[in-house]
């Protein structure tokens, strides 16, 4: 199987790759032709979302879509305080969040195409970290109550999104072990992509961009 750096990925979606009749191509002329709702966004930033919405179908983000609201904070404005229980699930439409440790260290700052709050959905246990708006921000904002409500009637649905979030959480702690140091790890494979990822990029770059538009409509 061919595996791809995030810098690889990165350079195929704004560095001249203009086909558009390759996956990259397609997913690079959204990006592109949408640069208000994709503003900061970088590849490592977009490419989180790419893998829950590639393992979704367009029905499943449809519904994503009705399901949830646009929500708005101003800068300094708290969303995930230290030791709660997170409500909902949400992703970075645009503008910036830092999620800052207990002692008030900042871990990250998180972009467009961010998500918050996928481990709660799973895990009750508050929060280890909390996360605040950096910047004016719109999220997109869907309740776990709601999100449990239809994974319990909806198995088909529940297997795709419970994949995707494996998928998801399996990157961020190969990331995360990386940048431990933990294992011996070749500069040209750090942050690889696989090819299952690169095959439904396309479509996962399509589904996030009807969903901004729907949440603008």
């Amino acid at each position: 199987m061919r595996t791809f750096t995030r810098a690889a990925l990165f350079t195929f979606f704004y560095a001249g790759r203009n086909d558009n009749s390759t996956p990259l191509g397609a997913a690079r002329q959204i990006i592109e032709k949408n640069p208000i709702e994709y503003t900061g966004a970088t590849g490592e930033a977009v490419r989180k979302v790419l893998f829950i919405f590639g393992e979704l179908t367009d029905g499943d983000v449809e519904w994503l879509s009705k399901a949830g609201e646009r929500v708005h904070g101003d800068p300094g404005t708290v969303l995930v305080p230290l030791a709660s229980r997170v409500e909902h699930l949400y992703i970075v439409l645009d503008g910036q969040l830092m999620v800052k440790s207990a002692k008030g260290l900042t871990l990250a700052h998180l972009e467009s195409g961010e998500i918050v709050g996928e481990m709660s959905l799973v895990d009750l246990a508050p929060t280890a970290v909390s996360v605040e708006y950096t910047s004016a921000a719109t999220l997109f904002r869907i309740s776990h109550a709601t999100l449990r409500k239809k994974l319990a009637a909806d198995h088909a649905f529940a297997a795709r999104f419970y994949r995707a979030l494996c998928v998801f959480l399996a990157d961020r702690m190969r990331a995360a072990t990386q940048r431990l140091g933990y294992g011996d790890v070749l500069p040209d494979q750090q942050g690889e992509l696989n090819e299952n990822v690169l095959d439904s990029v396309h479509l996962a770059g399509a589904r996030f961009d009807r969903m901004l538009k729907k949440l603008a409509g």
